[in-house]
């Protein structure tokens, strides 16, 4: 029932022809949830807070801490009330973007809409995300910036650079353990790897970042900040081990840097 009055709420419906379960799941885009830091809109966001908060207490949900809830089925995590607030960290200055759908100042990504992120015993259930992107030149990748928020377990994830498989991620390329994630409900601290030496890409090639669990954050809830202004696209996911299966809707938040000849 929660997640009908979600989306009664949102003013949106569900995609009931949807391929995949994603696609009968599209969130609200920040300018439906109004989550930016402007007096007006925080007052908007305490409504729509409010009114989740209701939603909540009707039935039974995924998961929840606090004030941040699943929902879709445990598929989407959104956190009702946003916290810290602060610029992101600039850009390093010898490197250049080779994809980006970031946003500026301390609107980077949403702060408290995002794809769950957990591992196999997580309180939110395994799921996975893989985020594509295709250079438009060769390019050697040193840096990968992704908006992923804590909300309990070990907070601990993988974020991979792999290659495409018939239009889903393959062979990894290089893997990360990233530790000490941001909260999830605040922005706009990114959860950042590097790689010096770099990581060559070929130009209109399609190329995933995924983030995933293994056995050492297995407990892990976090989530996969959506896009600072609701852009879609297509994308994938695994559920609980499965196969990757691609699915469209609100991008995850994420950049690719490195040089371009």
């Amino acid at each position: 029932m929660v997640d009908l009055l979600f989306w009664r709420f949102a003013d949106k419906s569900p995609d009931h022809n949807a391929k995949s379960l994603f696609d009968s799941a599209q969130p609200p885009t920040s300018t439906q949830i109004n989550f930016k830091m402007e007096d007006t809109q925080v007052k908007k966001t305490l409504v729509i807070c409010l009114a989740l908060l209701v939603f909540a207490s009707m039935t039974a949900l995924a998961a929840t801490k606090g004030t941040t809830v699943t929902i879709n089925g445990g598929k989407m995590t959104i956190a009702m009330q946003p916290g810290t607030i602060h610029p992101a960290a600039s850009r390093p200055a010898k490197l250049k973007t080779i994809y980006s759908n970031l946003g500026t100042g301390t609107d980077v990504y949403n702060c408290c809409s995002g794809w769950t992120i957990g591992g196999s015993s997580g309180p939110a259930g395994e799921q996975w995300i893989a985020m594509p992107f295709t250079p438009k030149k060769a390019s050697t990748v040193k840096q990968i910036d992704v908006a992923v928020g804590y909300v309990e377990g070990t907070n601990e994830i993988v974020i991979s650079l792999d290659a495409d498989t018939s239009g889903l991620p393959g062979k990894t390329i290089h893997k990360w353990h990233f530790k000490n994630m941001p909260t999830f409900g605040s922005c706009c601290t990114l959860d950042t790897v590097k790689y010096a030496k770099g990581l060559k890409v070929k130009a209109k090639k399609q190329y995933w970042v995924t983030v995933t669990t293994d056995t050492t954050d297995a407990d892990l809830w976090g989530a996969w900040n959506q896009v600072w202004n609701g852009a879609t696209g297509g994308w994938a996911f695994s559920t609980n081990g499965g196969a990757w299966t691609a699915t469209s809707g609100t991008l995850g938040a994420y950049n690719v840097l490195g040089t371009i000849p």
